[in-house]
């Protein structure tokens, strides 16, 4: 068999679709694969699904029920695993942003985007990603809200604002050592460095065409662009060291496998894309997997493991999470 093969297994079903949002999948491996939790959005409500040795539970919960106020339309929900060993859930949305524990149903935090902004109809926060026992949160302004959030219990405060990106956050991504990336409407790539108080490290610019979903993996940059593209930068130097017409339409989400360097990307063209990326002295980017959803716009994709063996995806009006593995 193909060693790059990937065959379905039994999807993880939902009471309900998901929306046509970017980056509308969550997946957190605990205990090296043998549990994975996985998070979407369907307007208001929030879709939670725990597989754990071929058992799934699923749940979905409307954190409007929970909160004393309006948080408006859900942008984005994600899974965050903190250097202290605690995981959170994170909602963005249109009025701001929800910390519930790792159960999905305990509220630790709430913050409003109108503590900060002018309360215009466009404001919402959007792309969230850990660093540390930080949480980083993107918002329509361009800033980044980075909060600390305590080992237990529901301290979390405000530590720093990012300030760089002109135009509304898409996608923040962080890795290991405490670099993290994040990408604008406009395209624009900025790097950060979390170990030296969230120095900016460098900011590569933007076509015009939304950078919608990004990635870091050792010295590369890897962009998800609405215009079909994907672009490969040198964290480094900023340089452009690849370009690909990966998708016929607009991506919504790409990831990256740590350990292996592998690519996931996924489209409303209906197609998810594997590619592996330059080592060792290679110079191409090559493509070793693709796979169609027929008719279905794809929105959301995550590796479930650090080698890429087996991912997840969503997609627009598909009341499931389908699940391949090699």
């Amino acid at each position: 068999p193909d060693e790059n093969m990937y065959v379905a297994q039994r999807p993880i079903s939902l009471r309900s679709s998901v929306s046509a949002l970017s980056n509308n999948l969550s997946a957190i491996s605990l205990s090296d694969r043998r549990s994975i939790s996985y998070a979407a959005v369907h307007k208001s409500v929030v879709h939670v699904a725990h597989w754990t040795g071929g058992q799934v539970t699923s749940k979905q919960f409307s954190p409007e029920e929970q909160s004393s106020s309006s948080i408006g339309h859900i942008v984005q929900v994600s899974w965050c695993h903190l250097h202290s060993g605690r995981n959170v859930l994170v909602l963005a949305s249109t009025r701001g942003l929800q910390m519930y524990d790792e159960t999905g149903l305990l509220l630790l935090f709430s913050f409003k985007l109108s503590s900060i902004h002018d309360q215009s109809e466009t404001s919402f926060a959007r792309g969230i990603c850990s660093v540390g026992d930080s949480v980083c949160v993107g918002t329509s302004s361009g800033d980044i809200q980075v909060f600390n959030v305590a080992g237990k219990g529901s301290l979390v405060t405000l530590l720093n604002t990012l300030k760089d990106h002109k135009h509304p956050v898409c996608d923040i991504h962080s890795i290991h050592d405490g670099r993290l990336v994040s990408s604008d409407d406009n395209g624009k790539i900025v790097l950060w460095d979390s170990a030296s108080d969230f120095q900016k490290l460098r900011a590569i610019d933007g076509d015009g065409n939304p950078c919608t979903s990004v990635c870091l993996w050792n010295d590369v940059v890897v962009g998800g662009y609405g215009s079909g593209h994907i672009r490969i930068f040198s964290a480094s130097t900023g340089k452009m060291t690849a370009e690909i017409a990966a998708h016929a339409r607009w991506i919504h989400a790409i990831d990256v496998a740590p350990d292996t360097g592998l690519v996931i990307s996924c489209s409303e063209d209906t197609f998810i894309r594997i590619w592996r990326l330059p080592q060792d002295g290679e110079r191409d980017v090559k493509l070793i997997h693709s796979e169609t959803i027929d008719d279905v716009q794809l929105v959301g994709v995550k590796f479930c493991d650090k080698q890429g063996t087996m991912f997840a995806v969503t997609g627009y009006d598909l009341g499931e999470i389908r699940i391949f593995k090699k």
